[in-house]
C-alpha cells in the first residue's frame, strides 16, 4: 500500500508516483476463489461453487446435488457438461473429467 491506496503488480512505482526512500506497506491479501464455476446455458449465468477443494475427488452426481440446491432445476432436467462438451455421468468423479481448480461446468 502507499498513501492508504492498494497497489497492482502491474503497475511500475515510477508510473504511480513513488518516490525515493518512500515507504511501502506490504502485507497479505487472501481471496476466497470458487473451486469450479457452473455456466446455466437457460439463465445465463456463472454460478461459483464455493466449496473446499475436496469437492474435485467427488462425484458428479454430488456436484448436481449441489447446483440443484442452488439454482433449484431438477436433477432429472439437466446434465453437466465439460468445457468441451462432453456429457458428464453421475457415477464418474469430477477428477475423471480432468475438472481441476476453477474450471467450468455447463448445465
Amino acid at each position: 500500500m502507499y498513501a492508504g491506496a492498494a497497489l497492482k503488480d502491474s503497475w511500475s512505482l515510477a508510473d504511480v508516483g513513488i518516490s525515493f526512500c518512500s515507504t511501502l506497506k506490504c502485507f497479505v491479501k487472501e481471496e476466497d476463489k470458487p473451486t469450479l464455476y457452473v455456466f446455466n446455458a437457460v439463465t445465463q449465468d456463472t454460478m461459483p461453487v464455493m466449496e473446499s477443494i475436496s469437492l474435485l475427488d467427488k462425484t458428479v452426481s454430488d456436484l448436481r446435488t449441489l447446483v440443484t440446491l442452488r439454482c433449484g432445476l431438477p436433477v432429472s432436467v439437466y446434465c453437466l457438461r465439460t468445457p468441451r462438451g462432453l456429457e458428464m455421468y453421475d457415477c464418474n468423479t469430477l477428477k475423471d473429467y480432468q475438472t481441476d481448480i476453477g474450471t467450468a461446468q455447463y448445465i
